[in-house]
């Protein structure tokens, strides 16, 4: 990861817990990190946050991640990549968001980490 650039992470989970744990793990692995606890909250939080990869659960309240993710690429197009992890994955989904990785909860921290790292990596070359 580029030292002179923190990598901007947004999550999109209703798991409170969750969120925290991640932005704390996050964080210090050298990320900067938002999140909301919502598609709704997620939407308006893009504009300022401009993020660089979101991970997003899919089962939400107000606006889960399918309707989440729809809305965003339509506004926003596809160079911000997408994980997907959620507790159960559809399996076209990442078809159907478009450069999207899905990862199943509970995943392994290491792969996690891995899979944004090269995520961010890639949507910066």
């Amino acid at each position: 990861m580029n030292s002179k650039a923190r990598r901007r992470i947004l999550i999109v989970d209703d798991d409170a817990d969750f969120r925290s744990a991640m932005e704390t793990l996050l964080f210090e692995d050298g990320y900067e990190v938002v999140s909301a606890e919502h598609g709704g909250s997620a939407l308006r939080l893009v504009e300022r946050a401009r993020p660089d990869a979101i991970l997003l659960d899919l089962q939400m309240p107000v606006m889960g991640g399918e309707d989440f993710a729809r809305q965003f690429r339509s506004k926003y197009g596809r160079h911000v990549p997408i994980v997907i992890y959620t507790a159960t994955p559809k399996p076209s989904i990442a078809e159907q968001i478009g450069n999207a990785q899905v990862l199943r909860k509970p995943a392994e921290l290491d792969e996690l980490l891995s899979v944004l790292h090269t995520t961010t990596e890639d949507s910066t070359t």
